[in-house]
């Protein structure tokens, strides 16, 4: 594990789904701090507020007897001696607009960036319905943590975040993307990559203009043609990426009606967890 930085106070919210059995953004957390030591943790770790939030589409008959008990004395009962409650604040909420409820949070407590469980397929779409709503909504990014990613040390040493050089449309986009990236690989403690997906050899990104831009070796560039899904997801898959960043422009009206198709493909073929700008 590279050396972990510090994320210049950053506030992270932890969402804890209380109907499920297992807590993949949690556990995410939990690796983290784990790195850091005690005199770090109360001086440069970020601050954590755990938001202990049933999301109602995972809410049926089986878990409404055991969900209800699961406030926050459960979490200081199963988790109280790993979380660090001293540096951690824990809500709890129960509430039909699950969106929205983490939205206010992340406006009262001045939210950086938040985690969400992803636990797969819910309602035949890969990402449920209140989970698209959080990202349309988000003023922060949204990083949505897998069950299946690996939390050893060893695999959380690399972020892969997707920009577009070569078009001057997207440098605001991709500057938030690079700054956030920073921001994530200091509290992970990670290593930064950063990839760029072109169409043809008139579309041929700047690989030295990307390098200057993220900060980082030309090494650490990846330039590739194809389309950007599958370019993404093999860049990640090749190196191993923890952690995929992935710049999303905000959406109203009708057009924040349709789902974003690209999204959900890279989503689908990636174990790693998927942070959103």
């Amino acid at each position: 594990m590279s050396e972990v930085v510090n994320p210049e106070n950053a506030k992270v919210l932890v969402v804890v789904d209380p109907c499920q059995d297992t807590h993949p953004a949690l556990e995410r957390m939990f690796a983290v701090y784990a790195n850091y030591t005690e005199e770090q943790l109360r001086s440069e770790a970020a601050e954590v507020v755990i938001l202990i939030l049933a999301n109602q589409e995972s809410m049926d008959s089986s878990h409404t007897s055991s969900f209800i008990a699961r406030d926050y004395q459960w979490f200081i009962d199963m988790f109280g001696e790993a979380s660090g409650t001293d540096y951690a604040t824990v809500l709890t909420a129960w509430g039909g607009d699950w969106a929205q409820t983490i939205v206010d949070v992340c406006d009262e407590y001045d939210i950086t960036f938040t985690m969400v469980p992803f636990y797969g397929e819910v309602r035949n779409h890969i990402l449920s319905d209140e989970r698209w709503k959080l990202l349309r909504k988000s003023k922060q990014p949204v990083m949505l943590v897998s069950q299946s990613t690996d939390r050893s040390a060893d695999a959380q040493r690399k972020v892969l975040a997707a920009i577009k050089a070569q078009d001057p449309e997207y440098d605001g986009l991709n500057r938030d993307v690079l700054e956030q990236a920073q921001l994530i690989c200091g509290f992970l403690g990670s290593e930064l990559h950063v990839v760029n997906a072109y169409a043809d050899s008139m579309d041929y990104p700047d690989r030295g203009r990307i390098a200057a831009m993220a900060g980082i070796d030309n090494d650490h560039v990846h330039v590739k043609v194809g389309a950007p899904d599958e370019v993404i997801c093999d860049v990640a898959n090749d190196i191993g990426a923890a952690v995929v960043m992935i710049a999303s422009q905000r959406r109203t009206g009708l057009r924040s009606r349709f789902r974003g198709n690209t999204v959900e493909k890279i989503v689908g073929r990636l174990e790693a967890d998927i942070l959103m700008i």
